[in-house]
């Protein structure tokens, strides 16, 4: 009875394992890492039992773990080259409005309005 327990533990082990791989394989398109690693963190607390995490367990929960911070570095990025392009977009609209005027004429003229 007792070697059947250590294989289910260590199936659910080797299973977080896997999902922990595969959150870090697939961190860059962040839809994928709430279910990997949340299947991975899951999967090796389950692994646990009534022992000691084991070496796999904690290894699957350290990469689930770097895949989340790898996830929001992304997200960051991604966020930040965002804001850069519609600041770029938002520059070529006021030197288009006002033939090459100051910037601060043009936030001016839309705080006004926004003000009436």
């Amino acid at each position: 009875m007792d070697s059947n327990k250590k294989a289910e533990v260590n199936g659910l082990c080797i299973a977080g394992l896997i999902f922990g791989i595969l959150s870090v394989l697939t961190c860059w398109t962040v839809m994928l890492i709430p279910f990997n690693a949340g299947m991975a963190v899951t999967l090796s607390c389950l692994s646990r039992g009534s022992s000691k995490m084991n070496g796999l367990s904690v290894l699957s929960i350290v990469l689930a773990g770097i895949s989340i911070l790898i996830g929001l570095l992304v997200i960051i990025f991604v966020i930040a080259f965002a804001a850069g392009a519609v600041m770029q977009m938002w520059e070529a609209i006021a030197y288009e409005l006002y033939d090459g005027a100051d910037l601060d004429q043009f936030a001016l003229f839309f705080t006004i309005k926004a003000m009436h």
